[in-house]
């Protein structure tokens, strides 16, 4: 998209939806249940921050198709929480090859912000240097010197099935019919993993997702084998607040479902960096 002159033109999109808090019941991040999150001082329960990347992720894919799902790149910052039943503007300014997407409320707030890569420019990262560790026979204390010990956490296999695939889809109101089409996994159902792998390792109390930073080198499909081994960045604090900096690979067979110790060579690799914080969840500087 080029304007006269050589100049890259810019263009900007608008499309709007209502937000779903599906983790309202029986999550054990107590910040998206409805009750504890008025008692600590929020209007309601918080939408996941990975079910806000997923709405984020609809302007790059609108735009660049599903080659960027592939090739392409998404940074988030969560800045305000997003409520169960709020309407959201899905802002996008597009100047190829990057744009810029907000998530804002009716309010005109703006709950997050991400910058979005048409293609990556870096070459993917080598599964075979990310070591698969055992999980531990129970999940550690999230405090640093539980953390400050450890840097690479458990590992994870995991797939999506069908169900599950559908059933996220739903959750975050996907309006493309490409991923069930195709039957590849969505990317902000890839970083529910980053998720799962820090509940898997550490005794969490309630806590807020904050960034994400996700690069992606190839499209999962349903069913299929995923490797999750996580290295923890450092630990970081502003007063009053500390923050865990979480790497995460998921990497994959070429034929779904295969083991990874039988497995042809991996697929390249998506990749995230997502930062978590402890009580009381201000985003990092």
């Amino acid at each position: 998209m080029e304007a006269e002159g050589g100049r890259q033109a810019t263009s900007t999109t608008e499309v709007t939806l209502v937000a779903y808090n599906r983790a309202a019941v029986d999550n054990p991040n107590l910040v998206h249940d409805p009750g504890f999150a008025r008692s600590v001082g929020f209007r309601d329960g918080l939408v996941p921050g990975v079910d806000v990347f997923s709405y984020l992720a609809r302007a790059p894919l609108g735009a660049w198709g599903p080659g960027w799902l592939g090739e392409g790149g998404l940074e988030a910052r969560f800045v305000q929480p997003v409520y169960d039943g709020d309407t959201i503007t899905i802002r996008a300014t597009r100047t190829d090859p990057t744009m810029v997407v907000e998530a804002v409320n009716a309010e005109g707030t703006v709950c997050a912000r991400a910058t979005a890569e048409r293609r990556i420019a870096e070459p993917p990262p080598d599964p075979g240097r990310w070591a698969d560790m055992p999980l531990p026979a129970s999940p550690m204390a999230a405090t640093p010197d539980a953390l400050g010990g450890v840097s690479e956490l458990g590992s994870l296999l995991v797939s999506v099935s069908e169900e599950d695939a559908r059933r996220q889809l739903a959750d975050v109101r996907e309006p493309s019919d490409l991923y069930a089409r195709t039957r590849i996994v969505h990317p902000g159902h890839l970083l529910r993993f980053a998720d799962s792998i820090l509940a898997a390792n550490v005794l969490l109390p309630p806590w807020m997702h904050v960034t994400s930073r996700a690069r992606f080198f190839a499209t999962p499909g349903w069913g299929e084998q995923l490797t999750a081994p996580a290295i923890r960045g450092a630990l970081f604090e502003v007063p009053g607040h500390r923050f865990t900096p979480l790497h995460v690979l998921l990497a994959g067979a070429r034929g779904p479902g295969l083991p990874r110790t039988h497995a042809p060579p991996p697929l390249p690799p998506p990749c995230s960096s997502t930062s978590y914080a402890s009580p009381p969840f201000l985003p990092p500087p």
